[in-house]
């Protein structure tokens, strides 16, 4: 992914700065780590609570079952149903796209700084972007069990699960790609 570009004029050179770097990196970061702030701090307390103790798909990266989802769904009720439908989800729908533009932006400039340039590193920060779209497909088969409740499908809650551990197993590689990234960054830039 190339972050477009935005050429700095001086009367001694030009110089190449990404549009998501600086200011707007920072303030997009500052943005993700507020939602998911609220969302580890408030909400998934929250429903944990209501829950009975249970872990919320949100957060299960091993996956569930149907029986842990119907279990789930019931011990909620009515109310840590729509909780979790109009609390958590939209936050959890902000939280992706924010923090998936955030990593990317972050990669891409530790890749800079530590003179990495190339092609296929810089194409990394599309994994950003799958999980991403991983979080929103669990997000949106999460909202359609709760909907449907009680009569979720095992197929539904299936999907769901994929979606959780395949977001669980990406968001990984992401966060661990831009720390390495950063320690090689650290390194090459002291020499």
């Amino acid at each position: 992914m190339s972050a477009p570009t935005a050429t700095v004029s001086s009367p001694t050179a030009k110089v190449e700065r990404p549009w998501l770097s600086g200011w707007r990196l920072a303030a997009l970061l500052m943005a993700a780590l507020a939602v998911y702030g609220v969302m580890v701090g408030v909400t998934l307390p929250e429903l944990t609570a209501r829950g009975g103790g249970l872990t919320m798909f949100d957060v299960t990266p091993l996956g569930y079952d149907a029986a842990y989802a119907h279990a789930l769904l019931d011990r909620l009720g009515p109310d840590g149903r729509h909780y979790y439908l109009f609390r958590q989800l939209p936050l959890d729908f902000a939280y992706p796209a924010l923090m998936a533009l955030s990593l990317a932006g972050i990669w891409l400039t530790l890749l800079r700084w530590a003179n990495l340039d190339s092609t296929r590193l810089r194409a990394l920060a599309w994994l950003a972007a799958g999980m991403a779209a991983l979080d929103y497909a669990e997000n949106i088969s999460v909202a359609a069990m709760l909907l449907s409740f009680p009569q979720e499908s095992g197929a539904l809650v299936g999907f769901a699960s994929v979606a959780t551990v395949m977001k669980s197993m990406t968001a990984t590689v992401c966060f661990v790609g831009v720390l390495g990234a950063g320690a090689i960054a650290v390194v090459r830039r002291r020499r």
